[in-house]
């Protein structure tokens, strides 16, 4: 926030970035342009969202990052149940205990 993104012209400087897909520009004068949003998505065919809000106006889930990241740690978890059982065999491995014959 708080750039100094004052038109729209200001952002010709970011059309060679083809893969630019998020762009914000809270707290700039260029909210103040109206349909800044739209004039923005179509300066740049790339972008799935402007100020965390997709072409329709419909807010983006920020939280898919933290989602994928809680998954991968989900895998861990996997990998900790994996070592468990690396546990529960070194258990096994330990000699039987001893069987006396009764006569």
């Amino acid at each position: 926030g708080g750039n100094e993104i004052n038109t729209l012209e200001d952002l010709e400087v970011l059309k060679p970035l083809k893969s630019l897909i998020q762009l914000d520009v809270f707290d700039s004068k260029i909210q103040s342009i109206e349909n800044y949003n739209k004039k923005i998505f179509q300066m740049f065919p790339s972008l799935e969202s402007v100020d965390n809000l997709d072409k329709e106006g419909n807010p983006i889930d920020q939280d898919d990052d933290e989602e994928e990241f809680e998954e991968d740690e989900g895998d861990d978890d996997e990998d900790d149940e994996f070592n468990d059982e690396e546990d529960d065999d070194e258990e096994e491995e330990k000699p039987p205990a001893k069987k006396v014959k009764k006569n």
